[in-house]
């Protein structure tokens, strides 16, 4: 029994000996563990804090010193570098993160940090951060390296990775010591060892508002017409989403591998759609971006309102004219205004080689346009005038002119009359009174050459009178001085029975062989018609003078961004680029004769917002030695509208191509206030071929200030 006893002794002497000799590095693991778990707690909460600071102000960097006290909580930035003490567990831990590379004095080169060093180097945290947000291009991203070598004023030998365009990296340091050492109040350094946690994260925008996310946002009708079927497309993962409250028209169709439209409940969808799911839209909230919540220039360039003409052989010469843009393009002969100087922030340059336009205006500042007397709007325009299309004959607020009265008759079948869907392509109450006439004596019977039509039609005008196949005579004026609406009149129904029932009339004779003919001769004639559209609208300005083609704006907003401003409405007639910049109107925008084909950067997206009160008309169509073609438009951007959008870039016979990676909204109203009018804000797009992409990043740049949401695409802690 002794030695029993004894022998168990001695084995609980043995474990009570090795537990008081494994209990200091018990002791020492616990206590790096819980130092480990207040270094991740640290580093989420840079995150945290990068997170906020970023949804108001998505261009943050760090640069401007500034210091934030909340009591459990200190940061310090500036420099492009951040530190922030935070109290935990009755400790204190430190989070850290750096967007300056340390690459030498502030530099505008491609994937330069355009930061100074840093009063103070770091040289113990190589991990450096990068917002991109704003930039149109990937970006390479260096990691410095240790001791000596923890800056570099030279290209980077090390990359951590290829950053895309409009996301953001974040390398947070979370670190916790037992010992810190205090400046004042709150601590600045560590007192001896402390335990660390880099957490590393790619972000790109969210959605920012509480909305259902769609590339287009249309209070009205949506009509697509497309000669090839609609590229329908979202970020990876995302639902490629169209949104009207009324009803959409694809004229062509649409095609997506995670497509969806969603429309009003009693409204239809019409057009065949392959990889789209159609159902009904039961969210009500599109992106509400009020005025006040539109960025407006800061200490901007001050210009007067009027038009800006472009003109010259060897070299650029600007002349202004105040006019608005509708009475210049009127008047006879044109006013040639008085020379322009430029003022600081712009400058023109050229010629140019081909095939860049020969002239280059390049904005470099925020603009303000101001009334000039009664003049509101502001044009810019080359000499020889800025082409357009007949559908939007003028692409200014004013009504346009009369349409042309000598139409070949195989042009208005192609005109009036879409040959793919047989419905209307133009109105007919805006059809040459020479157009009825002929539609009339071509497929129906003529009663009287001097009839008077019973009702209230106009007696001072005579009308031919023709039979209509239900029994009806149908009084078509015979005069071609009347403009406005078109008087065709019937009885018992008066005018706009007329105008329906002649349509609808029209429209079945599409299948008749001589109908058919003229509708597939219709295409060799557009041009013609495009010609002598554009001759009525006296937008041919000089016939040797610059076009579109000739002069490219360039708005240059870089890491600030660009803002150009007017009360009035917007009309730009030349070719147009630029990076993180927005046009903002309290009317209307119109961007005529206009490309991206034919830019200095053939095929590259403007990154261009547009802002306007009114409509949004973009208009790709050019005169050329040929009669007239569509060119092509690529916008990263958002569009939005208070009423319509129009975009053209093509029609039935053939056209351009318009790519838009971004967003487009046709609010139909005020956005500020709670509710707007059914059906209004309408958006009608064109183009022989059709790329619509979602892509949120682009309302930074029209927002003056967030929130904006930031969603993670990689998270890796180390």
């Amino acid at each position: 029994m002794l030695v029993t006893v004894l022998f168990f002794s001695v084995l609980v002497l043995m474990f009570v000996g090795a537990a008081f000799a494994l209990a200091p590095s018990g002791f020492l693991r616990s206590a790096h563990d819980s130092a480990l778990s207040a270094s991740t707690r640290a580093a989420r909460s840079g995150l945290d804090w990068a997170r906020l600071r970023l949804s108001s102000d998505p261009r943050w960097n760090a640069e401007t010193a500034a210091t934030f006290d909340q009591g459990t909580l200190h940061v310090v930035e500036g420099d492009g570098q951040v530190t922030g003490w935070l109290q935990d567990n009755g400790g204190w831990a430190r989070f850290r993160l750096r967007f300056n590379y340390q690459d030498g004095p502030a530099s505008a080169a491609v994937n330069s940090d355009g930061l100074d060093d840093p009063s103070v180097d770091w040289t113990d945290f190589p991990y450096v951060s990068c917002n991109n947000l704003m930039g149109p291009s990937p970006r390479q991203i260096p990691i410095a390296e240790s001791g000596t070598n923890y800056s570099s004023p030279a290209a980077w030998g090390n990359t951590q990775l290829d950053l895309p365009a409009h996301c953001l990296l974040l390398s947070i340091e979370g670190a916790c010591g037992r010992n810190v050492g205090f400046a004042g109040q709150y601590p600045d350094r560590f007192l001896g060892g402390y335990q660390k946690k880099v957490a590393q994260t790619v972000l790109r925008f969210g959605s920012s508002q509480p909305i259902l996310e769609a590339v287009t946002m249309v209070n009205g009708d949506l009509d697509i017409k497309v000669n090839q079927p609609l590229a329908l497309n979202a970020q990876p993962g995302e639902k490629a989403r169209m949104r009207t409250k009324q009803s959409v028209s694809l004229t062509g169709g649409a095609l997506s591998t995670n497509g969806e439209i969603l429309y009003l409940q009693g409204q239809n969808v019409s057009g065949p759609t392959t990889g789209v799911t159609v159902a009904t839209d039961g969210n009500s909230d599109f992106f509400k971006i009020p005025a006040n919540k539109v960025k407006q220039p800061s200490s901007p360039i001050s210009l007067a309102a009027g038009v800006y003409v472009v003109s010259g052989t060897t070299a650029p010469q600007i002349h202004y004219v105040n006019m608005s843009y509708a009475d210049y393009v009127a008047a006879n002969p044109r006013p040639t205004g008085n020379p322009f100087t430029l003022p600081s922030g712009m400058s023109i340059s050229g010629p140019n080689a081909e095939p860049a336009p020969r002239f280059t205006l390049a904005v470099n500042r925020d603009v303000q346009i101001g009334q000039s007397g009664g003049v509101t709007d502001f044009a810019l325009v080359p000499d020889g005038g800025a082409d357009q299309s007949a559908s939007y004959g003028g692409g200014h607020p004013s009504p346009p002119p009369p349409p042309p009265q000598v139409v070949n008759y195989a042009t208005i079948a192609a005109y009036y009359f879409d040959p793919v869907s047989g419905s209307n392509s133009a109105p007919l109450t805006s059809a040459p009174l020479t157009d009825l006439l002929n539609l009339a004596q071509n497929h129906l019977t003529l009663l009287s050459n001097n009839a008077t039509p019973p009702g209230n039609a106009d007696t001072s005008v005579t009308y031919k009178s023709f039979l209509m196949p239900g029994g009806q005579p149908l009084y078509v004026p015979m005069s071609v001085s009347v403009h406005g609406p078109v008087y065709l009149w019937m009885e018992g129904g008066g005018q706009q029975a007329a105008n329906q029932e002649f349509t609808t009339f029209l429209q079945s004779q599409t299948h008749s062989t001589e109908f058919q003919s003229l509708i597939v001769s219709a295409g060799a004639d557009m041009a013609a018609t495009e010609i002598q559209n554009n001759n009525n609208n006296n937008n041919g300005g000089n016939p040797t003078g610059l076009k579109p083609k000739d002069v490219e704006l360039q708005l240059n907003g870089g890491a600030s961004g660009l803002t150009l401003a007017n009360d009035g409405a917007i009309t730009i007639g030349t070719q147009i680029k630029g990076t993180s910049s927005a046009l903002v109107s309290k009317s209307d925008i119109a961007l005529i004769g206009t490309s991206t084909d034919l830019s200095s950067s053939p095929g590259t997206q403007l990154g261009l917002n547009l802002y306007a009160q009114g409509n949004i008309t973009i208009d790709a169509f050019q005169l050329d030695s040929s009669g007239g073609q569509f060119r092509s438009f690529n916008l990263g951007g958002i569009l939005y509208a208070w009423n319509d959008v129009n975009v053209l870039m093509g029609d039935s016979s053939g056209g351009g191509t318009f790519n838009l990676r971004g967003g487009l909204v046709a609010y139909g109203g005020d956005p500020s206030q709670t509710s707007v009018a059914a059906g209004q804000g309408k958006a009608n797009l064109k183009a022989a071929s059709m790329s619509l992409t979602y892509d949120p990043a682009y309302l930074a740049s029209l927002l003056s200030s967030g929130p904006f949401d930031l969603d993670i695409l990689s998270w890796h802690e180390f």
